[in-house]
C-alpha cells in the first residue's frame, strides 16, 4: 500500500504542472522526485531507492522552507494540513501502537496522501516575487 500511495506526490506534481504558480518547475520536479523515490523506497527497497527517497525528500526540505518568506493565499488550509500530516506520520511510524503492516490501510500511506496534498497547496498559493 505504500508503494501506491506514494505516487500521490506524482498526481500532486501534475496539479502543480497544470496550476502552474510561481516557481512551479522546481516545485513539479522535486514532487515527483519524492514520488518516484517513495515508489522506489516502498517497492523494491533497495539501497538505490532508500537513497533516492532520503535525498528527495532532503531537496524539498529547503524549498518548502523558502516559501515561508512568500505570501501564500493557501497558507491556512497547507499549513493545517501539512500539521496534521505530521501528526499522522509521528503516530503511524514503524514500532508505533498505530502501526499495522498488515492493515490495506497504512497510516504512513496516509501521511503520503496528506502531506502530498500539502505540499501541492503550498506551491500553488505562493505569490510572485
Amino acid at each position: 500500500m505504500n508503494t501506491v500511495s506514494s505516487a500521490a506526490y506524482l498526481v500532486a506534481a501534475g496539479w502543480v504542472v497544470r496550476r502552474r504558480p510561481p516557481r512551479w518547475k522546481l516545485w513539479a520536479a522535486l514532487l515527483a522526485a519524492v514520488g518516484l523515490g517513495s515508489i522506489a523506497y516502498h517497492g523494491p527497497g533497495t539501497p538505490t531507492g532508500k537513497a533516492l527517497h532520503d535525498g528527495a525528500l532532503l531537496a524539498i526540505v529547503p524549498v518548502a522552507a523558502s516559501g515561508v518568506r512568500r505570501r501564500n493565499r493557501r497558507f491556512p488550509l497547507a499549513a493545517a494540513i501539512g500539521a496534521s500530516s505530521a501528526v499522522l506520520h509521528a503516530t503511524t511510524r514503524t514500532g508505533s501502537r498505530a502501526c499495522r503492516p498488515d492493515s490495506p490501510l497504512q497510516g504512513h500511506g496516509a501521511w503520503h496522501v496528506s502531506s502530498a496534498i500539502a505540499l501541492a497547496l503550498w506551491a500553488d498559493g505562493e505569490a510572485a516575487r
